[in-house]
């Protein structure tokens, strides 16, 4: 992960309160904040690599895809059940 060596970074520090690993900074949690395309370090240490907008509009179509995706394959099993002619 891009923060590992972060002196920000909570596994630095010690923070029995809060077991995940996060920006003892401004809070984010490390895990959901490197995973976003989007996002940007709070303190300028890294940018991110699109925008919200095309973040967005990735994720719809994914999801417009992993549906024909369930949906071609519903149809396949219901063939090869003799539920489709």
């Amino acid at each position: 992960m891009i923060c590992n060596e972060c002196p920000l970074h909570s596994r630095h520090h010690n923070t029995p309160i809060r077991p995940d690993d996060h920006c003892t900074d401004c809070g984010c949690n490390l895990d959901a904040k490197t995973k976003c395309l989007s996002c940007d370090c709070p303190k300028g240490k890294w940018m991110g690599l699109i925008s919200l907008k095309e973040e967005q509009k990735m994720l719809k179509g994914y999801g417009k895809e992993e549906q024909q995706n369930n949906n071609a394959s519903k149809n396949s099993n219901k063939k090869l059940n003799g539920n489709i002619k």
